[in-house]
């Protein structure tokens, strides 16, 4: 892996994860972010067992760091022009209580949003934005 990469390692079978990601890949109009599942090869051989078990957890890579939970959210928002602002002000809550929201949507998504039985494939436009 490249120390200067952007991943964004998601749920590959949530629906409301691959919506994000759908959402995030329409606003990086820099082409600056990569995407690729936990349930992948990649991730197996890039996180750690914690990371990869846990699918409840979005994980992204940033030059070498890692962010999970809210952290990442913040982090992620922070590459993409538009929403800087959103991320300079969830950064004045702390991060307990940040995760606490995440960890209730994440504990309802897949009775609100759904799911697949499968990860997601990406479509041709997409591909190079995939690990």
């Amino acid at each position: 892996m490249n120390n200067r990469e952007k991943i964004v390692f998601f749920d590959g079978i949530c629906d409301l994860c691959n919506g994000i990601v759908d959402f995030l890949i329409k606003c990086d109009k820099k082409n600056i972010l990569k995407f690729t599942p936990l349930q992948g090869e990649y991730a197996q051989d890039n996180l750690n067992k914690k990371q990869i078990e846990d699918v409840d957890t979005i994980v992204f890579q940033l030059n070498g760091q890692t962010f999970v939970k809210s952290r990442a959210v913040i982090q992620i928002l922070n590459q993409l022009d538009r929403f800087w602002i959103i991320s300079k002000i969830l950064n004045i809550f702390p991060t307990k209580i940040l995760d606490v929201f995440y960890d209730l949507i994440v504990k309802y998504r897949y009775n609100i949003f759904g799911k697949r039985d499968t990860c997601r494939i990406p479509k041709p436009d997409e591909i190079e934005k995939f690990i």
